[in-house]
């Protein structure tokens, strides 16, 4: 069909929708497709057998103390029987490794040992190389997935490479991997004339289990070798398979062993210097801090863990990226302070109900001048103390809650005679969310979501819902989704409530083809922003997509994808936002590397916030191709480049990105990746302006925009050993704007031309920064660590609308910096 057809086919369908669907109809579609599901689905009970259940390796008691050395010569190795049925997955499946492959399992009063033999008819070749923790992905590596709760769902995994590093994280909703949780545990490795040997420690204190007199948990193990980008499985999981705690092994043999109380503290000690001019965003300029702090961890039961802080401090944090945000959205940032990114999986809703990143916030409130100078001004709300608990129980129920109280904030400013004022510009406030998961059926679950946010002087902010996945026909099909309800604002009559709504029902597995329908309905008052995030209410949305695949290889290539999306949608008065559709293919060769492609378009529609509550505004139709290549990452130089170009309203884009990755010692990687976008002729909002000849109206002014966007983000890591590591990060920006054709939208379709001195303005801009990240890592003992921090950051402007690449690149670093010296020391004690 040509594209126009098939546009014109799409809003077709699209208003048909937008006449039937209704948050009635959400109710009753979500009501059908439950019994739907529950009729085609066969019966089961809580647990269904378990997909390897055939798969059972044997644990045995060590009477004496196991030495940790990557030598499997401690007397109790000796009666633990190995397992070696490893399948083939990758290059080809279910076929025999080209190497063998023996694993054994012991156990004593307080930990479990897992030891390795992994054969190499070519040693020589085993790829050893050096990264800091968590970041083993390369290499010769092996890799130990546990579900000490045998619930199918969740899990821990641990691994560690030839050349030692290890890694680890959380597994829930039986696939999806929490990589930034850490725990302690120990491991050795030793290349040998016939391979390599590891050896792992994992102490019961690092995992949760029940208390019972015999266990049996759920266990996996893969290994890869990296030159012929081989992995092998002991308990496989085909393509097209979805899950993979569900399809586990077991452990058996593992009797009388206790959790433990699980009481660990981590103190902490920093000290840090700023140096830098005296400036709006640096009032103090050079300033000296030490702080102390710490978190705990205590077991509460064998199930349930409370982690608190006190006092937290993420100054080895990286930055976040600079971005040129143009839309009328709040931009997205990921977290990474660690107290918050430990157990998130928890607290995942479709709906996004909770984003952490609103604890600690920068302050919302401005401070006044008075015709004088800024003095003193935090960048980000303090966290006085902040507590979290998480577990789950014997009958499924998970349980998480997070409370925190940040400080009460202000600014200090001096007016014109020197007197100085103090300006609350943040108030105390307290932040709670709760969290419960009740797994049913398979590998499936319903929750519930809680969430509230009491500012000092202000009314709280609450937020509800019940969410749920259920996976049918070994998880080849899924139904999600959440109805949440948001209570916000101030008083008693100004008080709003919003409901949203979100479903989705897909096939995610299967060999040939998938599919997907998705519904989301937003009211105009469901507002989740002071603890969660949303971009946007006052929207339904409904999204299709279906794709074809090939998982298994043919002729010159390993996997071929051809996925078709569309999407409309529109807002609780009827009026179209959005109407798109897209086609697009991604294709791995057989040398490993990929190619994709697609191309999309948007019918004209129109927007509701451009103007910013001063009416509609006519979106011109879109329409954008891409093209994006990836080589093989196992080469010491490899990396991808992508290519976008298209029409954006009336006027023109493109961008343009590389990403390449230099291994150029084992020990040494850099990573270099610049992207450039470029907008030609786009009309935008620029300004609302009293209408003169309109009393109390106001009149839209828009401009032809045009734009220039340049970012470069570089990385090294130098690995001395896998205890001691430093990181490099940087990241150069600059972003450009220059207005012309200035005019006035006179009817949601139509321009007119300004008349004289309506808008005398200059909306051009020009803005230029430089962040800088250095971080020596020294994990001196297990959990305790060392930190030496050095950041940079510059941030200045040019000549507004100046968009020369030399100049503005070389401006970046005329700009004044701010340098912060940081040495953090922690020691985490198991008491």
């Amino acid at each position: 069909m040509p594209d126009s057809g098939l546009a014109d086919q799409v809003r077709t369908n699209i208003n048909k929708m937008k006449r039937e669907i209704s948050m009635k109809c959400a109710s009753r579609m979500m009501l059908l497709t439950v019994l739907g599901v529950i009729c085609i689905s066969k019966p089961t009970g809580a647990q269904e057998s378990h997909a390897n259940s055939d798969k059972v390796i044997h644990a045995v008691r060590a009477q004496e103390v196991i030495s940790v050395d990557g030598v499997l010569d401690d007397a109790a190795w000796a009666y633990a029987s190995p397992v070696g049925d490893f399948r083939q997955s990758e290059p080809e499946q279910d076929v025999a490794p080209s190497e063998s492959t023996l694993v054994q399992i012991v156990y004593d009063d307080t930990a479990i040992y897992f030891g390795f033999t992994l054969f190499d008819s070519e040693p020589e070749k085993i790829e050893k190389r050096l990264a800091r923790r968590d970041r083993a992905w390369e290499g010769d590596r092996v890799y130990v997935g546990l579900d000490p709760y045998l619930d199918h769902r969740t899990g821990f995994y641990f691994l560690v490479n030839a050349a030692g590093v290890e890694g680890d994280g959380l597994i829930y909703n039986d696939g999806r991997e929490d990589g930034d949780w850490d725990g302690v545990w120990d491991s050795q490795v030793k290349v040998t004339d016939f391979g390599w040997v590891a050896e792992i420690k994992i102490p019961y204190h690092t995992i949760r289990f029940a208390e019972k007199d015999i266990h049996v948990w759920g266990v996996n193990f893969t290994r890869d070798i990296f030159r012929l980008k081989e992995r092998s499985m002991w308990a496989p999981v085909w393509r097209g398979e979805n899950g993979w705690v569900s399809r586990f092994g077991h452990i058996e043999g593992i009797e009388k062993i206790n959790p433990p109380m699980r009481l660990q503290a981590v103190p902490y000690i920093l000290s840090s210097g700023q140096l830098a001019p005296v400036a709006p965003s640096t009032p103090k300029g050079n300033a000296v801090v030490q702080r102390i702090g710490g978190d705990f961890k205590y077991g509460l039961t064998s199930n349930m863990t409370l982690d608190a802080t006190l006092n937290p401090d993420f100054g080895q944090v990286e930055a976040d990226e600079a971005v040129l945000n143009l839309s009328t959205f709040e931009a997205f940032f990921p977290e990474k302070r660690p107290f918050f990114i430990e157990g998130s999986q928890i607290f995942d809703t479709p709906m996004g109900l909770f984003y952490s990143r609103r604890i600690g916030r920068a302050p919302s409130g401005e401070e006044d001048l008075r015709g004088g100078l800024l003095l003193d001004k935090p960048r980000a709300t303090s966290i006085q103390t902040a507590g979290k608990m998480s577990g789950r129980t014997t009958s499924g129920l998970t349980i998480g809650a997070i409370s925190a109280l940040t400080a009460q904030e202000r600014a200090i400013v001096a007016d014109s005679l020197g007197t100085r004022y103090s300006d609350i510009i943040e108030p105390q406030a307290t932040y709670n969310v709760l969290r419960l998961k009740q797994d049913i059926l398979k590998n499936s679950f319903i929750g519930l979501m809680a969430t509230n946010a009491a500012r000092q002087g202000e009314s709280p902010a609450t937020t509800g819902g019940v969410d749920w996945r259920l996976n049918f026909r070994d998880n080849m099909y899924n139904f999600r989704g959440q109805v949440a309800v948001s209570r916000t604002g101030q008083g008693r009559t100004s008080r709003e409530t919003g409901v949203g709504t979100e479903l989705s029902f897909s096939k995610g597995g299967g060999d040939h083809f998938g599919f997907g329908l998705n519904y989301e309905g937003l009211s105009p008052d469901f507002n989740i922003n002071d603890l969660g995030f949303l971009r946007r209410s006052d929207i339904h949305t409904g999204q299709a997509w279906f794709n074809i695949r090939g998982n298994n290889p043919w002729r010159f290539t390993r996997r071929r994808f051809i996925n078709f999306n569309s999407r409309g949608s529109w807002n609780f008065k009827g009026t179209t936002l959005n109407e798109h559709i897209n086609m697009n293919t991604n294709i791995q060769f057989t040398n490993w590397w990929w190619f994709g492609g697609g191309h999309g378009r948007t019918a004209s529609v129109q927007d509701d916030l451009e103007t910013r509550d001063n009416g509609l505004v006519q979106i011109p139709n879109e329409h954008f191709t891409w093209f994006w290549i990836e080589s093989d990452f196992r080469q010491k130089l490899a990396g991808g480049v992508n290519f976008e170009f298209g029409k954006q309203r009336d006027g023109t884009f493109r961008s343009f990105s590389i990403f390449s990755r230099m291994q150029v010692l084992r020990n040494l990687q850099i990573q270099f990746g610049p992207r450039f976008n470029q907008r030609r002729g786009v009309s935008r909002w620029v300004e609302n302006v009293d209408n003169p000849s309109a009393v109390g109206s106001q009149i839209s002014v828009f401009g032809e925009q045009d734009t220039d966007n340049f970012s470069v983000v570089t990385r090294a890591n130098i690995t001395f050993t896998k205890d001691l590591s430093l990181q490099f990060y940087n990241q150069l920006f600059f972003a450009a704007g220059k207005y012309r054709n200035f005019k006035s939208l006179q009817t949601p379709t139509t321009f007119g031309p300004l008349a004289s001195g309506i808008y005398t303005g200059n909306p051009d801009f020009n803005n230029r920064s430089m962040n800088v990240n250095a971080v020596l890592r020294w994990e001196y003992r297990p959990g305790s660590t060392l930190f030496l921090v050095w950041t940079q950051a510059r941030s200045g402007s040019g000549t507004p609308g100046d968009a020369a690449f030399l100049r503005n690149l070389g401006g970046i670093f005329d700009a004044s910096s701010e340098n912060i010296l940081l040495m953090k020391f922690n020691y985490w004690w198991n008491i």
